[in-house]
């Protein structure tokens, strides 16, 4: 367990396996504080003040940079790109 704040680009810093690694916590968490668990190759980023997962991770040791996970809630499947309603299709 650590605590840390977001720095001003969206980051948090980590030493994972002998290197530095910075994760995107992401712009709208900026200068917030934060919990981080790890548990060897898993991280999760908590608001301190909240209690709300801010970010889930899964430290790739070849990589300097680690992304969030991505979303996969099933309620909330990504859009696609023409799946606004609004769109027009031309062929039709």
């Amino acid at each position: 367990m650590r605590y840390d704040r977001v720095d001003n680009h969206g980051k948090i810093t980590l030493r994972y396996a002998g290197k530095i690694r910075h994760l995107g916590i992401g712009h709208a968490h900026n200068r917030q504080r934060i919990i981080l668990l790890v548990n060897g190759p898993q991280a999760l980023a908590i608001n301190k003040t909240t209690g709300e997962i801010i970010g889930e991770y899964t430290i790739d040791p070849t990589k300097n940079y680690q992304p969030k996970k991505r979303n996969h809630d099933p309620t909330h499947p990504p859009k696609k790109r023409n799946d606004d309603p609004t769109h027009q299709n031309p062929k039709a």
